[in-house]
């Protein structure tokens, strides 16, 4: 199980927040404004992608672990990716040489809690620490 700290002021998710000017769902890592400062923000897998050591860089406008493997296949340094980010996804080799990969249903899942429009943060938190476990990640939230 890997263990990951979620900084409530860096994450990024669904509903509205009177801090972000701007809807930032469906990255794992991106830029956002917040009181027009650019400010790096994640969502809970891009904070899970930090702790298994992949820089913020490489993670730049992934929508999913599955897409960042995409990024990481065309570039051939898939090999480069933790075995534990590897499991969570269904991996396809083509004749061709080239590979595809999709998330497991426990990574979608902690996506669609995590971008929820409806959802307040203390029910959203409670969803991802239960869902979480599923995908082998333990998520701890702080201010």
């Amino acid at each position: 199980m890997t263990k990951v700290t979620v900084k409530r002021s860096e994450w990024l998710r669904g509903g509205r927040s009177t801090s972000r000017t701007e809807d930032c769902v469906g990255y794992l890592y991106k830029t956002q404004h917040i009181k027009h400062r650019p400010t790096d923000g994640r969502c809970c897998l891009g904070f899970w992608c930090n702790a298994l050591g992949i820089a913020d860089s490489d993670m730049k406008d992934c929508p999913s672990p599955a897409e960042l493997f995409q990024k990481y296949a065309n570039e051939q340094r898939e090999h480069e990716l933790p075995e534990s980010m590897v499991e969570v996804l269904h991996t396809t080799a083509h004749q061709d040489g080239s590979k595809t990969a999709y998330n497991q249903a426990a990574i979608n899942m902690l996506i669609q809690i995590n971008d929820e429009m409806e959802m307040g943060d203390p029910e959203r938190e409670r969803k991802l620490i239960t869902f979480g476990k599923e995908a082998g990640i333990d998520f701890t939230f702080v201010d």
